[in-house]
């Protein structure tokens, strides 16, 4: 397990540069697999947001989330040396739901979280809802 540098207020170290990395996407189109820069799905926002704040998760190809098993993603994200979080998450976070029983992530803002809606097919930055980051809160690793 990688050590996290947190801020005083327990926020990642680097939150300010993950949440602007991954604000930087909002507007772009949505596409499954998309990795930018002018289209994401939710793993390309977080690995934008992780990538602007200097933080290598490398790259997560070949999965399809969307019908991927809870082991499954959980997997992914230890491989990237994501560290599941006690409580709720903060700034910098990155949030795991399973809407309907698909897999999706947000990365969490101050008071907003920021994703590939692909209801709406773009990246969008909202309020915080009930159900975001229902199955945990992880911390990204402190960048090399």
């Amino acid at each position: 397990m990688r050590w996290c540098a947190m801020a005083d207020d327990g926020r990642h170290a680097r939150w300010a540069g993950i949440v602007a990395g991954a604000r930087a996407c909002v507007g772009a189109r949505f596409r499954p697999q998309g990795r930018g820069p002018g289209d994401y799905d939710c793993v390309g926002v977080v690995l934008a947001a992780a990538e602007a704040a200097g933080i290598g998760l490398g790259a997560w190809d070949g999965y399809d989330w969307r019908h991927a098993s809870a082991a499954m993603v959980r997997r992914g994200l230890r491989a990237a040396g994501l560290v599941m979080r006690d409580g709720a998450g903060v700034a910098g976070d990155v949030g795991w739901a399973a809407p309907g029983g698909s897999q999706h992530l947000v990365v969490r803002g101050e008071a907003t979280v920021i994703e590939a809606d692909a209801t709406r097919r773009r990246v969008v930055e909202r309020g915080l809802l009930p159900g975001d980051g229902a199955c945990g809160w992880w911390r990204l690793p402190e960048g090399e």
